[in-house]
């Protein structure tokens, strides 16, 4: 690996990834399963550098986990159209997206769970009461149920996508696998005490992820946490997929 800052962390993060997924023991059926390791990485701050590049260094990383025979898959928040590119370049066919919401396996959907159409429609109209967008989400495209709105601006701008096309009917005729609702933290309280069947987790200063309710655990992938992750639906049907 190179020898300049960005290389060596991005290096020693895999190392700690590996370290941890290396030492694990697999239990199946009340057995403990030493087959086949696998290693699921985040996207934003682990695969992706704080400009949301993908470093040389961490293709070679990737390139020699595989080599040693680890199976390397993807876990995240963000839905699969949001990554496809660092998917493409690494090799990588079976994720974990839309935190826990949407599983693939090697190029095939085994698991996905839709957000249930009348509770968007519901959370949409009131969200409007409230001046509060949303923006709708499925595993190819994304749309937003108003024009021109500054907080989906500049949350959708940190992670280098612009401001969706609009659609505020969109969720009438796609499976949405995640909303994104805009407000504050101080504002988000009346939703999640409204709309128990979601969980609601701020990624962003103006912004909510808004996933079903049988998501993942704690509102973000636990994918660094051994216990976190064996409770991980997702992580788990991928992870029965390779032994």
């Amino acid at each position: 690996m190179g020898k300049n800052g960005t290389d060596r962390a991005s290096w020693l993060t895999f190392r700690a990834f590996f370290s941890t997924v290396n030492n694990e023991q697999l239990f199946n059926k009340g057995k403990v399963n030493v087959g086949r390791k696998i290693v699921f990485f985040d996207i934003d701050g682990t695969l992706l550098d704080e400009q949301k590049q993908l470093p040389l260094s961490t293709i070679e990383a990737v390139r020699r986990l595989k080599q040693s025979g680890v199976y390397v898959a993807i876990a995240t928040g963000r839905a699969p159209f949001m990554f496809e590119h660092v998917r493409k370049q690494l090799g990588i066919d079976s994720f974990v997206s839309f935190n826990g919401q949407y599983v693939v396996f090697e190029g095939n959907v085994l698991y996905k769970q839709p957000l249930s159409r009348e509770k968007v429609r519901a959370l949409t109209e009131d969200a409007h009461r409230h001046g509060h967008p949303l923006v709708f989400m499925n595993a190819d495209e994304m749309r937003a149920s108003v024009d021109d709105h500054p907080h989906i601006h500049v949350s959708m701008a940190s992670l280098k996508f612009a401001h969706p096309p609009i659609d505020p009917l969109y969720y009438e005729n796609k499976d949405i696998y995640q909303a994104l609702l805009f407000c504050r933290a101080e504002e988000e309280e009346r939703y999640v005490r409204n709309y128990p069947e979601f969980r609601f987790v701020r990624w962003h200063d103006v912004s909510d992820r808004c996933v079903a309710g049988r998501g993942l655990e704690g509102g973000r992938h636990p994918h660094n946490d051994r216990k976190a992750r064996d409770r991980c639906e997702g992580c788990v049907r991928v992870r029965r997929r390779i032994e």
